[in-house]
């Protein structure tokens, strides 16, 4: 189980546990930020170049956090297999 070991001792696996948690939380997160992303670009943008000009401004506030939250998902989940 992912709490508990399958030993006789049963001690909780919290650090596993926390992992799981915040990959859940940057996973989510991520995929709130491309929602975002899309709204944007094919709602509300009105600027030269469509969908494909918002989507290729790396200065874009999304952008850099998608990347925020991507980073930390690696570094997480790298941590994990180590």
């Amino acid at each position: 189980s992912l709490i508990f070991r399958p030993r006789p001792n049963k001690s909780p696996r919290y650090i596993l546990l926390a992992a799981v948690i915040l990959l859940f939380i940057f996973g989510t997160l991520d995929v709130m930020l491309q929602l975002v992303h899309v709204l944007d670009a094919f709602i509300w943008y009105k600027g030269s170049g469509g969908a494909l000009g918002e989507f290729s401004n790396i200065s874009y506030w999304v952008n850099a956090m998608k990347s925020v939250t991507y980073a930390a998902q690696v570094t997480i989940a790298d941590a994990i297999l180590v």
